[in-house]
């Protein structure tokens, strides 16, 4: 089949004459089979769409998907989607097609301050089997057990940003010795 009658062609006043109905819908097929992309794109984008049926429109975003012009079907999409309110198809279709977003996550574990940690590396041999809370180098709470800490801390404080650690009980081995110091400082476990 030639293309080259079925696609957009400027009329003698100057304006764009696309095929309509019938002839539209046969043209993309005959380019989606032939995997004609660029005559596929030119027929989409030039096709007077509120004039339309919503099934044609429907159709060609099911070919561009199939040629893989998901940018095209994604326009497509919202565009039917404004055209033909009442389509569930194509309401469905824009929202399955719509830009992704990221509506926020929570980090894995909470931006610990560099404050929070230094003091750790200075007092945590004060608190050794004990779980300890620190927010922004400022203890929060100390206990023997995290259930009590927490309750202890309160849900306020109780945030991401909030280091809760417990302080192990004995000397690692490979831990460093404090400046002027013979003790090695105890381990502490980070919990997320």
């Amino acid at each position: 089949m030639d293309l080259t009658r079925l696609e957009p062609k400027l009329t003698q006043t100057g304006q764009l004459h696309a095929p309509k109905g019938r002839a539209f819908l046969q043209a993309l097929e005959e380019a989606a089979m032939r995997d004609d992309r660029q005559v596929f794109t030119r027929l989409v984008r030039d096709m007077a769409w509120n004039e339309g049926q919503a099934d044609a429109l429907l159709r060609a975003i099911d070919l561009a998907l199939a040629l893989e012009l998901v940018p095209l079907a994604m326009e497509l999409a919202q565009r039917g989607k404004q055209i033909f309110p009442d389509s569930q198809q194509l309401q469905r279709a824009a929202y399955v097609l719509s830009p992704p977003v990221v509506v926020g996550t929570r980090p894995a574990q909470g931006n610990h301050s560099e404050a929070s940690l230094v003091w750790l590396t200075q007092h945590s041999h004060e608190y050794p089997g004990q779980w300890v809370a620190v927010h922004n180098g400022v203890l929060l709470g100390v206990s023997s057990t995290l259930k009590d800490l927490s309750q202890q801390i309160g849900p306020d404080t109780d945030t991401p940003e909030t280091l809760v650690v417990k302080v192990l009980s004995f000397c690692h081995p490979f831990a460093s010795l404090r400046a002027g110091s013979e003790r090695v400082d105890p381990m502490y476990s980070v919990v997320a």
